[in-house]
């Protein structure tokens, strides 16, 4: 899991090197692939990314990135949806997390991510 402060800035990813869960908690940018463009809002929208080259634009933002271990999560995904279908989290888009709808979920992910930077070295 990275953490990061950036100002206005455009990255620019050719491969991620597995999936990532990108969570943002301020700030505002777009995502842009071959597939499609998506919004990045800061404590409003998240992204779940295959590997795949991306583009980037944001304002200043306070974002946390974590890997995931994609075989786990299309297990759970499948068990709670009682479905083991492949096509269940594709390699080929990205999908976009409302966390509006879940704030007591994104306060308490926030606050996880506040005492792992306290108990940093």
């Amino acid at each position: 899991m990275v953490a990061a402060a950036l100002t206005s800035a455009t990255i620019k990813v050719e491969a991620s090197q597995g999936w990532q869960l990108i969570i943002p908690f301020s700030g505002d940018g777009t995502m842009k692939s071959d597939q499609t463009d998506m919004a990045i809002e800061g404590g409003r929208q998240g992204l779940l990314l295959p590997n795949m080259g991306r583009t980037t634009s944001c304002t200043t933002q306070m974002i946390v990135t974590a890997h995931m271990a994609i075989s786990k999560l299309r297990a759970t995904a499948s068990t709670m949806i009682g479905s083991d279908d492949e096509r269940l989290l594709s390699d080929d888009r990205p999908y976009a997390i409302d966390m509006r709808h879940q704030q007591e979920i994104f306060f308490a992910f926030k606050h996880l991510c506040d005492l792992i930077e306290v108990s940093s070295p």
